[in-house]
C-alpha cells in the first residue's frame, strides 16, 4: 500500500521508496542536491515556483522511472540537457519535462529524439540557443511544445509534421528564420500555433485551412507575405 503526507506532497510505497515529491510554491531556496539521484523510485519530482539556484544534478539520469519533472519558475541556470539524463544512457520514461522561467542555457540536443514518451516539453524564458533538430520529429505523444522566449536560431524542422498528436505549439521570441513548413499544419490536432516575433518569411501555408480545431494563430512581427490563404475561411 502507499502512503501519502496530509499535503499529496510525498507519496511512498509500503517500503518507504520515495514515488512522488512535490515541493512547488513552497519558498525554497538552496539547491538540488545531487543525492536525488538516490530516489531510484521517484516517478515524479515537481519543485516548481520557489527559488532555487544552481544546476539540474547529472545524478537525475539514475532515476530510471522518471515521467514528471518539473522544475519551472525558479532561478536555476547552467546547462539545461546534461548527457547524464538527456544522453543515449539517460532517462528514457520522460513524459514531462518543464523548465520554463529559469536561467537555463545550452542546445536542445539530437538526443532529445530518444524521449519517445515525452508529451509536454516546456522550456521557455532561458537562454537556450542552437536550433531545433530535426530529431524531435521522433516525438510522436508530443501534445505541448514550449520554446518561447529564446535565442533559438535556424528554421521549424518540416519533421515537426510527424508530431500528429501536437495540440500547442509556441516558439515566440526567438531568432527563427526560414519559411513555415507545411509539414507543421499536418498536425490536425492543433489548436494554438504561435510563431510571432521571429524571422520566419515566406508565404502561409494553404495548409492552415485544414486546422479545424485551431483556436488561436499568432504569427506577428515576422518578414511574412502574401495573402492569408483562402482556405482559412473555409
Amino acid at each position: 500500500a502507499e502512503s501519502t503526507d496530509s499535503s499529496n506532497q510525498l507519496v511512498c510505497d509500503e517500503f518507504g521508496n520515495v514515488l512522488e515529491l512535490n515541493l512547488g510554491s513552497n519558498n525554497m531556496t538552496g539547491t538540488i542536491p545531487l543525492e536525488i539521484g538516490a530516489l531510484v523510485f521517484m516517478s515524479s519530482y515537481i519543485s516548481s515556483s520557489n527559488a532555487i539556484s544552481g544546476p539540474i544534478p547529472t545524478s537525475l539520469g539514475l532515476i530510471a522511472p522518471l515521467q514528471t519533472f518539473d522544475i519551472s519558475s525558479n532561478t536555476m541556470g547552467g546547462e539545461l540537457f546534461q548527457a547524464e539524463y538527456s544522453g543515449p544512457d539517460g532517462l528514457a520514461e520522460v513524459i514531462e519535462f518543464v523548465a520554463n522561467s529559469n536561467n537555463f542555457q545550452g542546445n536542445i540536443p539530437t538526443e532529445i529524439g530518444l524521449w519517445s514518451r515525452l508529451q509536454t516539453l516546456g522550456i521557455s524564458g532561458n537562454e537556450i540557443t542552437g536550433t531545433i533538430p530535426t530529431e524531435i520529429g521522433h516525438l510522436l505523444y508530443m501534445k505541448v511544445c514550449l520554446l518561447f522566449q529564446n535565442q533559438i536560431t535556424g528554421a521549424i524542422p518540416s519533421e515537426i509534421g510527424n508530431l500528429n498528436k501536437l495540440s500547442w505549439i509556441n516558439i515566440e521570441r526567438n531568432q527563427i528564420g526560414g519559411t513555415i513548413p507545411e509539414e507543421l499544419f499536418s498536425n490536425l490536432d492543433l489548436t494554438h500555433v504561435i510563431l510571432k516575433d521571429n524571422f520566419l518569411s515566406g508565404t502561409i501555408p494553404q495548409k492552415v485551412g485544414e486546422l479545424s480545431k485551431l483556436m488561436h494563430i499568432d504569427m506577428d512581427n515576422n518578414q511574412i507575405t502574401g495573402a492569408i490563404p483562402e482556405e482559412f475561411y473555409s
